[in-house]
């Protein structure tokens, strides 16, 4: 029996069930050739296959094939084919819309940091790695919570996650574990587009500012004002309490932003996304806060950025104002 044939009785036993999103991204990736050999006729048959199930998921990874960066990062991460569990081809051209890729490509960089360390480097080990340990796994840290701890260590001690190592091996990978859990979680795909949500609220906070339609952070160093890149750097340490350090200009405009980022994150509920025309009949979305918006335009002009909607929204005492002059 030649290898093709094989591969095509074994696949086709294996679509009796409906593949994940996950499983149809790795066997499409393979069949192109990612891990050595083409096979376009069973890329073919993975692409229609996907195509019967729901266009948009089709769609979706074309688009995905057209952002080399993004794809990039995704790909890296299939050395470690079970993190695909959690992977969602319904959502990809929402996170391309976002126009986020740097803190996008950041956390998937840090997804394959996090295992790779894990499995302690050994890429045989990453690719024995189980759907169900990375369900078990992400999202936890056992090594700062009690309860993931005691929970997850014994889960190591009988096999029941990691189970195609040995127990030699679960023992060596639970100190990494731990270490790598003592100040965030344990990251996966299904974090990364859980997470994807927050991700947006604050970027659309970001947006209020302006009107950026670009990518988030090639806008943010265009809106960074040439005058404030001398060395001395404002640090926010309480809510109206900011110090001043000296950095180079790269890493004054890196904290910078970081703050800018930070300060979003915390006031995303008052500031909502801005409804789009097509959204009218849509239900309604909560109302910007006006004094929210005011502050959130002053830190971020005390952060050296600029624009000519930073200097509207900047024009004290009339705040009660601002949300009817932007939309």
């Amino acid at each position: 029996m030649s290898k093709d044939l094989k591969t095509l009785f074994v696949e086709e036993y294996e679509y009796q069930k409906v593949p994940t999103d996950g499983e149809f991204y790795c066997k499409i990736r393979e069949h192109q050739g990612f891990y050595g050999q083409k096979r376009p006729f069973f890329e073919r048959l993975w692409l229609g296959r996907l195509s019967a199930t729901w266009h948009n998921r089709k769609k979706n990874l074309d688009s995905l094939s057209k952002h080399k960066k993004l794809r990039s990062a995704f790909d890296a991460l299939l050395v470690i084919p079970a993190l695909f569990c959690g992977f969602r081809l319904t959502v990809i051209h929402e996170v391309i819309a976002m126009k986020c890729d740097e803190p996008n490509i950041n956390y998937l960089e840090y997804i394959l940091f996090v295992w790779e360390e894990i499995c302690n480097g050994d890429r045989e080990a990453m690719g024995l790695v189980d759907r169900h340990t990375v369900e078990l796994l992400q999202g936890t840290a056992p090594g700062a919570f009690k309860i993931d701890h005691d929970e997850l260590q014994a889960h190591i001690k009988t096999g029941y996650i990691f189970s195609n190592f040995s127990q030699d091996e679960r023992d060596q990978l639970w100190p990494r574990i731990c270490r790598l859990s003592r100040q965030r979680l344990i990251p996966s795909l299904f974090t990364f587009f859980e997470d994807r949500k927050l991700l947006t609220a604050a970027a659309n906070c970001i947006r209020h500012l302006e009107g950026i339609d670009s990518d988030m952070s090639s806008h943010l160093k265009t809106m960074y004002r040439k005058d404030s890149r001398e060395n001395m750097c404002p640090i926010q340490v309480a809510e109206n309490t900011y110090i001043n350090l000296v950095f180079e200009a790269a890493t004054k405009f890196d904290i910078s932003s970081r703050q800018l980022w930070l300060a979003a994150f915390r006031e995303f509920k008052a500031l909502p996304a801005k409804a789009r025309k097509k959204d009218l009949v849509a239900k309604s979305r909560a109302e910007v806060n006006a004094p929210a918006l005011f502050h959130f335009a002053s830190l971020a002009s005390r952060l050296g950025f600029d624009s000519k909607t930073f200097r509207i929204y900047y024009a004290p005492p009339q705040t009660a104002l601002l949300p009817d002059a932007f939309y």
